[in-house]
């Protein structure tokens, strides 16, 4: 859905992502989205975001584990994140 949307020059950005992470290809801005926010498997901690199973980190900006997040619980992170989203967006073609 990200590159048929870019396609359309317009910007496509996602906080949750449920599709895969086995491989880089399979990311969420490899696959066409213009920014991510959040966690890439759907069992962690909302606090520790460490994933239920393993016990690996699992909360993103980008492609790049946003360690301040640690002991913030998730919503909060996302509530203190949007205001620098919007601002990002306010002079970029319309966001979906």
């Amino acid at each position: 859905m990200g590159r048929c949307v870019q396609m359309k020059a317009i910007r496509v950005d996602l906080i949750r992502w449920h599709l895969g992470f086995c491989s880089e290809e399979y990311l969420p801005t490899s696959r066409g989205f213009s920014s991510f926010y959040g966690f890439r498997c759907g069992s962690q901690d909302y606090f520790s975001h460490r994933n239920h199973g393993g016990g690996w980190y699992d909360f993103w900006r980008g492609d790049e584990p946003d360690w301040k997040a640690e002991g913030t619980y998730s919503a909060v992170r996302h509530a203190c994140n949007f205001p620098k989203f919007l601002s990002s967006i306010s002079s970029s073609p319309p966001s979906f």
